[in-house]
């Protein structure tokens, strides 16, 4: 499984936000699903991070014109 399809399959699963917290000077960053609390993480270098970003963008961005 690539980065994409990580992500695509993530954010169908109902991961829907974007989270980070600090260790030491860095940040770690993950994809949570709310309704369980849930979180994957995520890795700047290998583009998911940006990826689900984008994809997250859109898909809400598509929801307030659904609305």
């Amino acid at each position: 499984m690539n980065g994409r399809e990580y992500v695509d399959l993530c954010i169908n699963q109902g991961f829907s936000q974007i989270r980070h917290f600090p260790r030491g000077s860095a940040r770690v960053y993950y994809i949570e699903q709310p309704a369980t609390r849930t979180i994957r993480r995520l890795q700047a270098k290998d583009g998911t991070l940006d990826y689900a970003r984008s994809r997250l963008a859109v898909a809400s961005a598509s929801m307030a014109v659904a609305a």
